[in-house]
């Protein structure tokens, strides 16, 4: 009898320890990062607090960690993932999987990557450049332009990337649509107003 509490008191202790913990999950595994490569932001992220940037990428406010930046992974799980730029600067990237619906690997695949900002804006105009480093999505860019600017449109309201209209958001319950129509942008549309 005895045998059977402490048993089942185990059981419940172990199960209590490990509900708070977060699996660690490699960023360099995801990436199949070789030895000595480094890691660079894949597009735009958005953020107000250093601390605690949303994957859906809200676009309040004009601070972005723009494509191509050299990043260091400091510490990573499922719900979250801190990396630091070459200035030391430190960001805390918040992953909610109820809205991005994948899983955070795949998120990491989508958000970083082992290509330069030379790499990943080969054979763009100056144009399509200058609209991604400021940020702006404008007509007549294609989807991969920008995928640049805002990254990949949160699954939860864009579920097939193949659709003509992706669904981005400002601010929590700001949102605006941009429209494809031969593959490129035909209309950006503010659904606010």
């Amino acid at each position: 009898m005895i045998r059977k509490m402490f048993f089942a008191l185990s059981c419940v202790a172990l199960l209590l320890a490990g509900a708070g913990c977060a699996r660690i999950i490699s960023v360099a595994e995801a990436l199949q990062q070789p030895k000595e490569a480094k890691i660079f932001t894949a597009y735009n992220i958005w953020y107000q607090d250093p601390a605690n940037i949303s994957s859906v990428n809200y676009q309040k406010g004009a601070r972005f960690i723009p494509i191509g930046t050299e990043i260091e992974i400091i510490e990573a799980d499922e719900q979250k993932i801190v990396f630091k730029d070459k200035n030391d600067f430190k960001f805390t990237l918040h992953f909610d999987r109820s809205m991005m619906m994948i899983p955070i690997q795949d998120y990491i695949r989508q958000t970083f990557t082992l290509k330069s900002k030379t790499e990943q804006v080969e054979g763009l105009s100056p144009e399509a450049l200058q609209n991604i480093e400021r940020g702006i999505v404008v007509e007549s860019m294609t989807r991969d332009e920008v995928k640049m600017v805002c990254g990949p449109p949160p699954a939860f309201r864009t579920p097939d990337i193949s659709n003509a209209t992706w669904i981005y958001f400002l601010d929590v319950n700001e949102t605006y649509r941009v429209i494809f129509g031969d593959k490129r942008v035909k209309v950006i549309m503010n659904i606010n107003d």
